[in-house]
């Protein structure tokens, strides 16, 4: 699998050519209505833009929009930065004011392609991993030295809930191995596994 990357949290960019101010907001997005009430946010905090041109890519899709200004000025290469960098569940936004003079197509594009791209740039940015997340039930009298299990071969636990037999999620490598809960026997019982991807900073 290539690898992929998205971002730890909102960014905002500024350029400036000919008086027209472009505002690149960079941020983490997992579906397309959760982009749509950051995008009414963006249009709020910037209420008298003459553009809100965009793109996202999540897992199961990608959009870019030109909001107006000429056919592939904007959105296109928009969303060339996400593809370029890999990016994942991530939307981008470049806010323009107008600044009275008309750009022409070309710096147009490379205009929404740097403030898109200084966005980036400020990003910190997290490379998703495939990890296996994994569900156990533990007994209270192994629980501890359960948890030393689990900091030895450098799985992360990420939830315990106590019941009458102790629940943990945790995460473990990509090719984990049920078996090898068994040096626990019966003290602790797999329940399941599923795909993750976790994420790792990277910048």
């Amino acid at each position: 699998m290539k690898n992929k990357y998205t971002v730890k949290e909102k960014e905002t960019s500024f350029i400036e050519v000919e008086k027209s101010k472009f505002y690149g907001i960079i941020f983490s997005t997992r579906s397309k209505d959760e982009f749509l009430k950051e995008l009414e946010v963006i249009k709020k905090d910037y209420p008298k833009a003459r553009h809100y041109c965009y793109a996202y890519i999540l897992e199961s899709e990608k959009k870019s929009s030109d909001n107006g200004e000429p056919t592939n000025t904007a959105g296109k290469p928009i969303l060339n930065i996400l593809e370029v960098h890999n990016l994942v569940n991530v939307g981008l936004v470049v806010v323009r004011y107008f600044g009275g003079t008309l750009l022409g197509a070309g710096r147009l594009t490379r205009s929404y392609a740097l403030a898109a791209e200084e966005a980036y740039k400020k990003a910190i940015i997290l490379k998703l991993v495939e990890k296996t997340k994994v569900r156990v039930l533990v007994d209270l009298d192994t629980y501890d030295k359960f948890l030393s299990y689990l900091k030895t071969m450098h799985y992360i636990n990420i939830k315990t809930l106590f019941n009458d037999r102790i629940i943990v999620d945790f995460l473990a490598d990509k090719e984990f191995k049920k078996e090898s809960l068994d040096i626990f026997l019966k003290k602790v019982e797999y329940v399941g596994e599923v795909p993750y991807l976790d994420e790792e900073v990277v910048k």
